[in-house]
């Protein structure tokens, strides 16, 4: 390949990588029953994601009582958009259910200007075989990114979601998933080497 000269293939690879991620035909099926009331299909759109939500919630607000309800109101408003039609189908179910979910956290710090209990971050290593001080210390390292880097650091490297999905899940272009994981993976980085150092 020659620099600066770009073939067909290359671009063919580049939109495929910049395609946004859209509803699937099963997605598109169970969204026009769940808007003629089927519970079922609005279950089958809503309950896979649910985990994954809670660990955003999680990684947001930093507690287990408010994950759950930040969870739960998600749902709501989820349930209210994909029943009414205004869900239009520009992203995945799951990238949708996300963007909700970031900004019902988002809300709820904006309205609470309380500190956090750390007590919970631990769901975030869930079924991993930590001691009870290294759990500790992840809770830390966690706590001490900005809610944003926290959501980005746990959809990209622990969820192993694509930039371009965390990027449409949070409003965001995909550059600034780059960003705000460097900060992240930085910030970890040098919480590492502090905590490392002061023993």
């Amino acid at each position: 390949m020659i620099p600066g000269v770009y073939t067909h293939e290359d671009n063919v690879m580049v939109a495929e990588i910049l395609r946004p991620i859209r509803v699937t035909d099963h997605e598109r099926a169970l969204l026009t029953r769940a808007g003629h009331g089927d519970r079922d299909a609005l279950s089958a759109l809503l309950v896979p994601h649910q985990a994954l939500l809670f660990r955003v919630c999680v990684s947001q607000l930093l507690g287990r009582s408010e994950a759950e309800d930040a969870v739960q109101e998600t749902f709501v408003k989820a349930i209210g958009a994909l029943t009414s039609g205004q869900f239009a189908g520009r992203s995945s179910v799951k990238t949708y259910l996300i963007r909700i979910a970031v900004n019902v956290c988002q809300d709820v710090q904006k309205s609470r200007r309380a500190s956090v209990s750390l007590a919970d971050v631990t769901l975030l290593t869930a079924g991993a075989d930590n001691k009870a001080v290294e759990n500790a210390m992840v809770r830390d390292a966690l706590a001490s990114l900005p809610p944003r880097q926290r959501t980005v650091f746990l959809l990209r490297d622990v969820e192993q979601w694509t930039r371009v999905e965390v990027a449409q899940s949070l409003g965001v272009t995909a550059r600034r998933v780059d960003y705000e994981l460097s900060l992240a993976h930085r910030a970890l980085e040098a919480w590492r080497e502090k905590w490392t150092t002061s023993e």
